[in-house]
């Protein structure tokens, strides 16, 4: 949305991804990170929402960017292995899961 600040993208994505509104939520998030593109729970939840939504290799781009952020997170290793490993790209996905695995996977059981 046009003039739109940091903070009321951020409050719009989180409020469309509590709500269940996929699509509402990846844009929000999207007009949020272009205004900060260093904000990694903002990248998390991109990257997540993106996964979810079949979006495999938008996911991945989300997630390597995440990594620059915070490449000891485990939980973002193994996203970006389901990844590559939906693409067909298996050498990467075993490399980034077992990195993942090997980091851990702090408070994230589902993974």
């Amino acid at each position: 949305m046009a003039g739109e600040t940091f903070e009321s993208a951020a409050r719009r994505a989180q409020a469309a991804r509590d709500a269940a509104r996929d699509v509402e939520a990846i844009a929000a998030y999207q007009a949020a990170l272009a205004l900060r593109p260093d904000w990694d729970e903002g990248l998390w939840y991109l990257g997540t929402l993106l996964y979810q939504s079949g979006r495999r290799e938008e996911a991945d781009a989300a997630f390597a960017r995440f990594l620059q952020l915070k490449p000891q997170a485990g939980a973002g290793w193994v996203l970006r292995g389901f990844c590559s490993f939906e693409t067909g790209d298996y050498k990467a996905a075993a490399d980034r899961l077992r990195r993942g695995l090997g980091l851990g996977l702090r408070g994230n059981a589902e993974l």
